[in-house]
């Protein structure tokens, strides 16, 4: 009776499956429209402290963060989180956004491509196009931005 009760469980925790890793608490999408209600108040401190990766907040201080999204830095990254909200909005296809997990589960970006193209011709070099997203503490972060 115990061989059968313990064959039981056995075929029910493997036909289930599992994992344990943890989910994320947000998808990529609802990051950047998190981090864009930050951006369009102009709470770059709490930007800095709750949407800024590791990586990025290693590379920068706090104040030396807030002080150049004071500047044109900010209006060009708020413009970026901007058009890749109204994209993911609308349901942009590739030619126009792409999103995509990169080489590691933990990163994700999102391309601006007619800006990326207008880069690579030599035009439109103010103009932000690349986000890097990076996981942590189960948030999507920003980790980088061309």
């Amino acid at each position: 009776m115990i061989q059968k009760l313990v064959i039981v469980y056995c075929w029910l925790f493997l036909s289930v499956g599992f994992s344990t890793a943890e989910e994320p608490d947000e998808t990529p999408q609802e990051s950047i429209s998190k981090s864009l209600a930050l951006l369009k108040e102009k709470d770059f401190e709490g930007f800095y402290d709750s949407r800024c990766h590791e990586h990025l907040r290693k590379q920068v201080s706090k104040e030396k963060f807030v002080k150049a999204m004071q500047g044109p830095r900010g209006t060009s990254i708020t413009g970026l989180y901007t058009r890749v909200a109204k994209f993911i909005q609308s349901e942009a296809d590739d030619d126009e956004l792409i999103q995509r997990k990169q080489e590691h589960d933990d990163e994700y970006e999102f391309i601006l491509v007619e800006v990326k193209e207008a880069r690579m011709n030599g035009q439109r070099k103010d103009e932000q196009w690349h986000l890097e997203l990076r996981l942590e503490n189960m948030n999507w972060k920003l980790a980088d931005s061309d």
